[in-house]
């Protein structure tokens, strides 16, 4: 079994990005869905994106390519895309990294690129007038894990 691609793009952005996104300057990562508290929240999820590749006629491991909504939510638009920059500046052509580095329990994945789709998009304010700003990123994956011969 996989991690989603966001939980091991968070465990990322906490280790290189260390005091960042950890909440200790109110702010805080969550992925999936944003919750209503705190003002200054972070959300990565996984969502759609393109078919895996096949590799060596389907011998190894598909190579995964979802992509990620980043979607950054504060009271002040300045601090807030100053926040989606500070994500985009770790994650947009980031070096090839395994997730076994972060302990994950499940199946390590070889992350070979993440690239930022597009510019950042100001999302209209919610109900409660936060700023929301939403950038994408293409992620290209493959299991650690070695297919068996087929027979």
């Amino acid at each position: 079994m996989f991690n989603p691609s966001h939980d091991d793009l968070v465990n990322l952005l906490l280790a290189e990005e260390q005091g960042l996104f950890d909440g200790s300057d109110g702010w805080q990562i969550f992925t999936i869905e944003m919750p209503d508290e705190p003002d200054n929240a972070i959300v990565l999820r996984e969502y759609g994106g393109l078919e895996d590749e096949r590799v060596q006629n389907g011998n190894w491991p598909p190579i995964q390519q979802p992509t990620v909504q980043c979607l950054v939510r504060g009271t002040d638009y300045t601090e807030a895309y100053k926040r989606i920059q500070m994500v985009i500046d770790c994650l947009d052509d980031h070096d090839e990294f395994d997730s076994s580095v972060f302990g994950c329990n499940s199946d390590p994945m070889r992350y070979i690129k993440i690239e930022k789709l597009g510019n950042v998009i100001p999302i209209v304010q919610d109900d409660r007038n936060r700023y929301r700003l939403s950038v994408d990123f293409q992620i290209m994956r493959q299991s650690r894990i070695t297919r068996k011969n087929k027979k």
